[in-house]
């Protein structure tokens, strides 16, 4: 859980909160598995397709002509390079795909129903942080220590970081309710408001030193949120220098994307600038 943590503000952390983060571990891992078996068994029948390929071709070697065994050997070694690339796991983290012209907007996902297992894991870990004073907490709000949280980060590989902060958005995503015509949400969505900022911050800049390890998908939905928070402070706090920040922010994961000339990127940053 404190790994977790470690990526959303120090503040303003609720059981609803941690029992959204704990929920967005269980699907993100589950995803991760079904991810994985479908790339083996990918990996699998392309393999043994090549071998069928390769077996056949080597039986008839000896009956064909110089020319056209080189030939053969030729579209042999194209296709088991092909097999290899397409075999290959991409590696990358997030959800995957919408069309790519439909408006951008963010997949929430009800935040209302938890299993016992959230439940459960909720009260053992809030109960275990403020044991050990690694939480404070006051009127049913948590906070965490910013040195602890970066004393956290600082021991995680890069794998383990962008593997939580994947999850940090996909929870932060399901507790997000804003909607600028709906001044009933903003309420809500300010508790969520620095969390959302400090998830997005912190996606930036495992962006700009590897922004492959993250897809296409991922980065839509994370400049959405940025852009959302920025609209959020401009008209529920009257906050202008953290709405631009907020929405420059989201500019710039789009711009700076190898992506950034599809047509859904344009029509985001489109977005972004109206």
């Amino acid at each position: 859980v404190l790994h977790l943590l470690s990526f959303l503000g120090p503040d303003g952390i609720t059981k609803h909160l941690l029992r959204n983060l704990l929920g967005a571990k269980k699907d993100f891992d589950e995803r991760r598995c079904q991810e994985l078996m479908q790339k083996r068994a990918l990996k699998h029948n392309s393999l043994v397709a090549c071998l069928v390929l390769g077996v056949g071709a080597v039986l008839s070697l000896p009956a064909m002509k110089v020319g056209r065994r080189a030939g053969i050997c030729t579209v042999l070694a194209t296709a088991a390079t092909s097999v290899l690339v397409l075999s290959r796991g991409a590696g990358c983290l997030g959800i995957s795909g919408e069309s790519a012209h439909s408006s951008p907007s963010l997949k929430r996902v009800p935040s209302t129903s938890f299993s016992y297992f959230e439940y459960e894991q909720c009260d053992i870990s809030w109960d275990v942080l403020k044991s050990w004073a690694l939480l404070s907490v006051k009127e049913g709000k948590g906070s965490v220590h910013r040195l602890l949280q970066q004393a956290i980060r600082s021991c995680q590989t890069e794998e383990e970081g962008a593997y939580y902060l994947m999850i940090c958005i996909d929870a932060v995503v399901s507790c997000w309710t804003f909607k600028p015509s709906e001044v009933s949400t903003w309420k809500e969505s300010l508790l969520m408001l620095e969390h959302v900022k400090s998830a997005v911050m912190h996606f930036s800049e495992f962006c700009c030193s590897d922004e492959a390890r993250f897809t296409r998908e991922a980065v839509l939905k994370v400049a959405q949120l940025s852009k959302e928070a920025g609209i959020l402070s401009a008209m529920a706090l009257n906050a202008f220098v953290e709405a631009m920040s907020s929405l420059e922010l989201s500019l710039k994961l789009l711009e700076m994307s190898s992506d950034a000339k599809k047509p859904d990127f344009r029509l985001a940053r489109a977005h972004s600038l109206h």
